[in-house]
């Protein structure tokens, strides 16, 4: 696993639960240094866009952007690419036990 260079791959899996699908998830992608982290841009991820699988998937490339856009002190998107991309799988898991109809 590269986690240097110009295409590092961490293929780290991060877990969580929700019950608000109306609202988004912030991925922010940092260049970790030895006294200061640069910040390389972040991309805004709508939950509304994302499917239900139980299987992982191809992922997804997503554009990484340097500003956050808000409308009245909520997050709305993202602006201002940085060139720099992400490829992430992300995707709701039913409970176990449970299949789509």
């Amino acid at each position: 696993m590269t986690v240097k260079g110009n295409q590092p791959c961490w293929e780290q899996e991060f877990i969580f639960e929700t019950n608000r699908i109306d609202n988004g998830m912030m991925l922010e992608l940092w260049n970790k240094g030895v006294l200061w982290d640069k910040l390389l841009g972040l991309h805004y991820l709508t939950l509304t866009s994302v499917q239900y699988s139980n299987e992982a998937g191809p992922g997804k490339w997503l554009q990484i952007d340097q500003e956050l856009q808000t409308r009245n002190g909520q997050t709305i998107g993202t602006s201002g690419p940085t060139g720099h991309s992400i490829l992430v799988d992300v995707r709701f898991e039913l409970p176990y036990g449970q299949c789509f109809l």
